[in-house]
């Protein structure tokens, strides 16, 4: 698939929570019951008013839950900018899509 885009993109102000780091997410919750994080993406595609689509992916054969389909999504890594860019990653690295 090759390099990585930039993700340049911009979010709406309700996820602004959500554009920092993992590390400073969590330092700021010390009392968090978790101390990883993923993150996942839905797709909607409503080019057809009648009939608005979400996108989903259905795990290999041989992956963890077989068959199940779920939206795109994963683990966070230390070197994510933040967990929206986490976020814009893994729909890049699972679907080719880039977040807008």
């Amino acid at each position: 698939m090759g390099e990585p885009p930039l993700f340049d993109f911009t979010h709406h102000a309700s996820v602004n929570d959500y554009a920092i780091s993992t590390h400073d997410y969590l330092k700021a919750r010390p009392n968090a019951a978790f101390s990883l994080m993923a993150t996942g993406v839905l797709v909607f595609d409503t080019s057809n008013e009648t009939k608005p689509r979400i996108l989903l992916l259905q795990r290999a054969a041989h992956d963890s839950n077989p068959h199940k389909w779920e939206p795109p999504g994963g683990a966070c890594d230390d070197d994510d900018k933040s967990i929206l860019h986490a976020a814009a990653r893994e729909l890049w690295e699972e679907t080719g899509l880039e977040a807008s």
